[in-house]
């Protein structure tokens, strides 16, 4: 939120970690969650959602606070990262959060969350790793049981995932196995049958 980037002690970043989940990530501001409560228009990121991450957001109008208590009892899940909903948009103490935190901390402490949380959100099942690393970002798609999931390896140094099965690099034709060593940005887009 804007006020909390202004009245906030400190920023908290949970799009790199929720980036390395295998799900898409939306963003969604202060002005499409009141548009959402006023006139129950969705905007695109908040069609779709199943969760909604506070990531460091200590202050926020009541209004916008109002929405996403009103996109909980519809069945999204909210979950706030490091301090979360502490103050209104004038920065008066508003109380306790109602949701659930994950401590702040440094990006992987943040993903560890993230992916403990995971199982919570009711996520559609798409092609994924089998458990999510940080620092591999994956997209997947599965038509007809043939599933394609694309990945990159943002690290410095090599990491060790695991596929649900075998399959074939579409990029070199080369077979992949159920579990590999993936060299740091190495793209790898992978067929494998369900």
């Amino acid at each position: 939120s804007l006020s909390s980037k202004v009245l906030g002690k400190k920023n908290c970043d949970a799009y790199i970690p929720a980036s390395f989940l295998g799900e898409p990530v939306g963003f969604v501001n202060e002005e499409a969650l009141v548009r959402y409560l006023k006139d129950g228009v969705k905007c695109r990121s908040l069609r779709a959602a199943r969760v909604v991450i506070l990531p460091g957001v200590t202050h926020l109008p009541d209004e916008s606070v109002a929405a996403l208590k009103k996109l909980e009892r519809e069945g999204v899940a909210i979950l706030a990262v490091g301090s979360a909903l502490e103050f209104d948009d004038f920065g008066r103490p508003r109380g306790e959060t109602p949701w659930q935190s994950c401590s702040e901390g440094d990006l992987h402490s943040v993903f560890d969350c993230l992916v403990s949380e995971r199982d919570k959100w009711n996520l559609p099942r798409r092609p994924r790793l089998v458990q999510p690393v940080y620092g591999i970002e994956t997209h997947g798609y599965e038509k007809d049981g043939v599933c394609r999931l694309s990945i990159c390896n943002h690290l410095r140094g090599s990491a060790e995932i695991e596929l649900p099965s075998e399959g074939v690099d579409l990029i070199s034709g080369k077979k992949v196995a159920k579990r590999f060593k993936l060299a740091p940005l190495m793209p790898l887009f992978v067929e494998y049958r369900k």
